[in-house]
């Protein structure tokens, strides 16, 4: 089912089509009843997709690089974080090759401190053999942000997602874009995302994957 909503954005009209879990293809975030979109950007941002993480992982013990730097989200792109004391940035790191991989960290000014990571240790073959170090890395910019529900929002994610007190939920699909495979062909194909939830008053971030 398609559905419409519409939003202001510095006195523009916007016009949001909300879409079904398989035409995403970059994150989005939601939070205090609007929609952010982001997009690929063709010049260099504080905002981005992939590469390496470049700070450090303090807490739980997990292997040397085993965590995937997903994106770093700045103010430029998600402007509540302008107004957050100590909002900073959001980094978002995920364990792709640890199974069915929940995890929960806090981000600190450089690096994160590692809560807790399910399972202990990745696995040699998960999600596919000699998977890549770093996801490909590319700039992000805003490209809409809409005033929507948070259940129209809801209609982006492959699952039915508990509602938001204070935090911000940020969807990540599996791009076919990205010049790689996420979750190998057959995980791609069932639109297997990952949920990021950032509270932006303890700066803590708790992640999951979720499919269809």
């Amino acid at each position: 089912m398609t559905k419409f909503c519409g939003g202001f954005l510095s006195g523009l009209l916007v016009v949001w089509i909300l879409m079904h879990p398989d035409d995403l293809k970059f994150p989005a975030l939601y939070y205090g009843g609007k929609a952010w979109f982001l997009r690929r950007a063709e010049a260099h941002t504080s905002c981005y997709f992939g590469g390496p993480f470049e700070g450090g992982v303090q807490g739980v013990v997990a292997r040397p690089r085993s965590l995937h730097h997903i994106a770093t989200i700045t103010g430029r792109c998600f402007e509540p974080l302008y107004h957050v004391v100590g909002g900073g940035d959001i980094r978002l790191l995920y364990g792709m090759t640890y199974e069915g991989c929940r995890l929960r960290y806090r981000v600190l000014a450089n690096d994160v401190e590692l809560l807790d990571l399910e399972p202990e240790a990745p696995s040699e073959d998960w999600p596919y053999p000699g998977y890549p170090t770093y996801l490909p890395y590319f700039p992000l910019e805003l490209d809409r942000v809409v005033d929507c529900t948070f259940e129209e929002f809801c209609e982006l994610s492959c699952q039915r997602l508990t509602p938001p007190e204070s935090e911000a939920i940020i969807l990540v699909p599996p791009s076919p874009v990205l010049g790689m495979s996420m979750w190998g062909p057959s995980g791609d194909q069932e639109s297997v995302q990952i949920v990021f939830r950032y509270n932006l008053e303890s700066r803590i971030v708790e992640a999951f994957n979720q499919c269809a």
